[in-house]
């Protein structure tokens, strides 16, 4: 080869290089910058808002406590000081889908999609409601799908090439994934298939590192028992003081320094999450579960999209069956969970990589197409992704309305001007978690201490409470409380009352 001839391939090699990176650019940056435009700088209510702020003060959230989530959270939010600490963490939730996003357009390069059919494909997936809505605000399942995306990654680059470092790699980020958030699991059944069909390149020994790397993640959770220790003992949660209160809000939820209360922080055993495993694994439930999955697909993308899915899957499965069949179980796996989980009030979270999955699907019509005639469909194909992506994003539209909500500011607002300092306040999780920002992250409730749950279900230490401050219940307007003397205050608003504890009795002083 003469010098003309390497010097017109090392360009062209260059070009491919800068072209490739550009690509990848552009499938982060662009949901980053909508998703971050989506971002609201107030605290939300349920919890959204104890995502919000958990993290900034290293505390301990409910069930099963996401310690790794909390201590990157807690990093980011004090190295990136931009904004309140709400719009920080709902960035922080951005981030993370956006990262997903470019784990979805590498899984499709990984599978020989061409480049302009997968951006297309993965920037559809990043504007679909679901995506979108959960992106734009502090949720701790938006990390544990960007950690889902790249271990499937890099186990298919494993199987691909053979290099171990992807085999740790996907090991590592799939530790980290149960130290984020347990529902990660359902992605083992996929990672165990990839491992079972490239064994032959992998010693005995490597796949025992590959266990202690994943051990070694699962260590994070001991950050519960010591930060509830911590909490003890440096008395930082107000409502230790309170007898009755086991779960802290923001603070010390379950109090894990006690085997007991690590046993309930960690299996999440008082939200039935184990009922729902086993729940999971009922065959009767696959249909309608099937079913549901689909409707969700077809609000998401568009009916026309399951046919797409559906012939990229036989153009996936006839380029590489044993790929296809890792993408397939590591994806779907957690959606028979996600439908059996009674107690779970937003089940789309879970299915995010499930989506994704479609999207990667409906890339896969353009594999590895060379003749002219394969790359005018695929041309075709990514002016079709890129047309109904931009209509998906044109319905979806209101979703940039988000940055200018409120949340929870609200009823901090209201609850300030109503409730002095050194008042102890009852109220149900939904709004507590606005109120235990207000009053443990940005100090607008500052002196309050707050307590989450139902209407009077503490009546029977309230005496010993109003020895240490005033006592307020907020419940829904006219609330009876038969165990408790309140005198009835002007409603908060339409949806909150508020009482003030006087004492135990039956009658209800207005």
């Amino acid at each position: 080869m003469n010098a003309r001839s390497r010097f017109s391939r090392t360009a062209r090699d260059g070009a491919s290089y800068v072209a490739e990176r550009a690509y990848e650019i552009v499938a982060f940056a662009l949901p980053m910058v909508i998703y971050a435009r989506s971002a609201s700088s107030e605290p939300a209510s349920w919890d959204t808002a104890e995502m919000q702020g958990v993290p900034y003060i290293l505390g301990i959230a409910h069930p099963t406590g996401f310690p790794f989530y909390t201590i990157l959270g807690w990093f980011y939010s004090h190295v990136v000081v931009i904004g309140t600490v709400a719009f920080r963490m709902n960035v922080f939730s951005g981030a993370c889908v956006a990262a997903a996003c470019l784990a979805g357009y590498l899984i499709c390069r990984e599978l020989r999609v061409l480049k302009p059919v997968a951006l297309a494909c993965v920037l559809w997936f990043a504007v679909t409601h679901d995506l979108w809505v959960h992106a734009s605000r502090a949720e701790v399942h938006d990390l544990a799908l960007a950690l889902s995306a790249f271990s499937l990654l890099f186990a298919l680059r494993w199987m691909r090439t053979a290099d171990r470092r992807a085999f740790y790699a996907s090991a590592l980020l799939f530790g980290l994934g149960l130290a984020t958030h347990p529902f990660v699991i359902w992605l083992a059944p996929g990672l165990a298939l990839a491992l079972l069909l490239g064994r032959r390149s992998l010693s005995l020994k490597q796949v025992g590192k590959a266990v202690l790397l994943v051990c070694a993640c699962l260590c994070l959770y001991f950050y519960l028992p010591l930060r509830s220790e911590t909490v003890a003992l440096l008395h930082q949660d107000p409502a230790a003081r309170l007898a009755g209160v086991n779960s802290s809000l923001f603070w010390d939820y379950n109090k894990p320094r006690t085997w007991d209360g690590f046993k309930a922080e960690v299996s999440g055993s008082q939200f039935s999450a184990n009922s729902a495993v086993l729940a999971a694994f009922d065959p009767h439930g696959y249909q309608p579960a099937l079913l549901n999955w689909l409707t969700l697909v077809s609000e998401s993308y568009g009916a026309f999209v399951i046919p797409f899915a559906f012939f990229g899957l036989a153009r996936c499965w006839q380029s590489n069956r044993a790929a296809t069949a890792v993408l397939l179980v590591a994806c779907l796996g957690v959606v028979p969970f996600s439908y059996s989980y009674p107690s779970e009030g937003d089940g789309d979270r879970y299915r995010m990589l499930s989506l994704l999955l479609v999207a990667i699907l409906a890339a896969c019509t353009c594999i590895d197409l060379r003749t002219r005639w394969q790359n005018l469909r695929a041309f075709a194909l990514t002016c079709l992704a890129l047309f109904w992506g931009a209509s998906t994003l044109v319905n979806n539209e209101a979703t940039f309305g988000y940055r200018g909500q409120y949340g929870g500011r609200n009823i901090i607002n209201l609850v300030a001007a109503r409730v002095p300092p050194g008042s102890i306040v009852t109220v149900g999780w939904v709004d507590a978690t606005s109120l235990a920002y207000g009053a443990y992250i940005d100090g607008s409730l500052s002196g309050r201490t707050i307590v989450s749950e139902g209407p009077g279900e503490s009546a029977a230490y309230f005496a010993q409470w109003l020895t240490v401050g005033p006592v307020y219940i907020i419940a829904a307007p006219g609330t009876v409380f038969p165990n408790t003397r309140v005198a009835v205050l002007p409603d908060i608003d339409p949806w909150h009352g508020l009482f003030r504890v006087l004492g135990p009795a039956v009658k209800v002083v207005p």
